[in-house]
């Protein structure tokens, strides 16, 4: 039994109210929830957390996708978009997107099937233009056992032949960077992210 859906009332009352609960819940879209609240908003402030919070511009293509299809894949952490960027308003929208449907799956109370999620971080990699995109690199991750792999992906994109050469000069100069930053010489290739959420821990290392 989840917490949130006791203090709503809306809790089952044993495993077969449960197992119903999800399977009609199953195929229920987003959508359906924000037009149809379960719970009035002046009475409850999850549903006023998702009222106010969403971006109906934004979480249109997610129209038929459902919390319960996040909950089921459950990752372990999110990649996304920078949240800004001039130059690709595409990314913008995929970063929001990605970020809404990360705290609905997440929150105790939201009325769609599966276990709600803890709370994975949420990274944002580096774009082509950071500057412009106000992009902070503040984890740099050891690329270089994956590096030809990685070089051998980006090849197979004939479109951007011209970014071959700027990433492979990039992830030179992160390395560089993650050297300094960790006092670790084996590291040749590194790739700068940037976080959502604060990290969390019980050591300071």
């Amino acid at each position: 039994m989840r917490s949130g859906d006791a203090l709503a009332g809306i809790s089952a009352a044993n495993e077969k109210e449960r197992a119903a609960a999800q399977r009609v819940l199953a195929d229920v879209p987003l959508e359906q929830f924000l037009e149809e609240l379960l719970i009035p908003y002046e009475q409850d402030e999850v549903t006023r957390l998702i009222v106010d919070e969403h971006d109906a511009a934004a979480f249109a293509p997610l129209k038929e996708m459902t919390v319960g299809e996040f909950r089921e894949w459950r990752p372990e952490f999110v990649l996304t978009h920078s949240e800004l960027d001039p130059y690709n308003p595409d990314h913008p929208t995929a970063h929001a997107i990605t970020v809404q449907t990360r705290v609905y799956a997440q929150a105790l109370g939201y009325p769609a099937p599966g276990t709600p999620l803890g709370a994975p971080p949420v990274f944002m990699f580096e774009p082509h233009q950071p500057e412009q995109c106000e992009f902070q690199p503040q984890v740099l991750l050891d690329v270089t056992p994956v590096w030809k792999t990685k070089h051998q992906a980006m090849e197979s994109m004939e479109a951007q032949k011209h970014l071959w050469e700027y990433y492979t000069d990039l992830g030179k100069r992160r390395g560089v960077q993650a050297v300094r930053n960790s006092g670790r010489s084996d590291i040749q290739y590194a790739e700068a992210y940037q976080r959502v959420y604060p990290q969390v821990t019980d050591v300071l290392a």
